[in-house]
């Protein structure tokens, strides 16, 4: 631990936003020293323009997650002469966790989680066989869109179930997961922020968690049985959330996925948009997740539903699968998407002619 630890700071000029992506993924290639840091490197990349520069953040997970990220856009937003937002330290959550961990609470959760992983069904089909060293692996992105009204259809399907956009996304998620690798049981990853507690909201660290989902009953198969199924299930597990990911996967008994992670093979990101873009120090301010060429799992599905419609991207290791397959999953969960839609619109329909 170090009192102290500052970023490394630099500056260069790039020809404009392509240059500046290629700049962004060569910094996050570049390996962290955890011992001497720095764990934070920052690139002002300006552009041909004098209005327009990219800021590059690169930062350890160990120590940063997006919740952080945000924090950082706000405190660089601070009007000069202003005090610092509050910053309590992550030793403080850490401490708190595993008192969490110690008590009734964290055991209930312990039990629960060891019921839901318990006899997990195989991964899924692979275009060639996982490696077994659990090394970094090369990763491919698949970009998808899909239209406001889609969108909106989800949400509306969602609603109606007393439901949330994520539960419906993630129905749609478990239909196209479900026929890829032949049952309908399911487990993947989701990601929780981990700041329940209070005080948490303010802490600069990585307390993202990622929790297990086990979808397993589809029912009749529809979109309707799906979202009913996933609400049940993500309800279920909220009241466990604060138990950390880690620890569910090293209690697992039969760790199903040599290599990676013992337990998910694909994970679910979900992200609500609003309105894009912020104001920093008088300066329009967009953000933009880059591809990195790398992949934390065997595949990563990302939705982020916006005013405009749904886009999104399909993250893949590039030893396990070819293009064409992410491609094909991709369009397949964007076609299932569109279909659910249309099913939502027709039973507005339906209860329309019937009112």
């Amino acid at each position: 631990m170090h009192e102290h630890l500052p970023p490394r700071l630099t500056r260069t000029r790039v020809t404009g936003a392509a240059d500046a992506h290629r700049l962004a993924r060569e910094l996050a290639a570049e390996p962290f020293d955890l011992t001497a840091g720095p764990l934070l490197r920052v690139t002002l990349a300006e552009g041909p323009a004098p209005d327009e520069s990219w800021l590059l953040v690169v930062v350890h997970n160990l120590v940063f997650d997006a919740w952080s990220f945000e924090l950082l856009l706000d405190e660089l937003a601070r009007p000069e002469g202003t005090a610092p937002a509050a910053a309590p330290a992550f030793s403080g959550f850490a401490g708190e966790q595993r008192q969490w961990l110690e008590g009734p609470a964290g055991r209930a959760a312990a039990a629960y989680w060891a019921g839901e992983v318990a006899d997990a069904p195989p991964p899924l089909p692979t275009d060639r066989p996982r490696p077994a060293d659990g090394t970094a692996r090369g990763g491919g992105r698949v970009e998808f869109a899909v239209s406001r009204a889609v969108t909106e259809g989800i949400a509306a399907a969602a609603q109606r179930e007393a439901a949330t956009a994520y539960t419906g996304w993630l129905a749609v998620a478990w239909s196209a997961l479900a026929e890829f690798g032949g049952q309908q049981d399911v487990l993947l990853g989701t990601f929780t922020a981990g700041r329940d507690r209070p005080g948490t909201t303010e802490v600069a660290g990585y307390l993202l968690n990622v929790l297990p989902v086990r979808l397993r009953e589809a029912d009749d198969g529809s979109h309707g049985a799906r979202t009913r199924a996933v609400r049940t299930a993500t309800r279920a597990g909220l009241g466990h959330a604060a138990y950390p990911g880690e620890l569910i996967a090293a209690g697992a008994e039969h760790p199903r996925v040599p290599g990676t992670h013992p337990l998910l093979d694909v994970v679910f990101v979900f992200d609500n948009l609003g309105a894009d873009g912020r104001e920093i120090q008088g300066a329009r301010a967009d953000t933009a997740d880059l591809d990195k060429g790398t992949t934390r799992y065997d595949l990563t599905l990302a939705v982020y539903p916006g005013p405009d419609g749904t886009h999104g991207w399909l993250e893949y290791d590039t030893e396990l699968y070819d293009a064409a397959t992410a491609r094909r999953l991709a369009e397949r969960f964007t076609a299932l998407a569109e279909s659910a839609a249309d099913g939502a619109a027709d039973a507005r329909g339906a209860a329309g002619g019937q009112g």
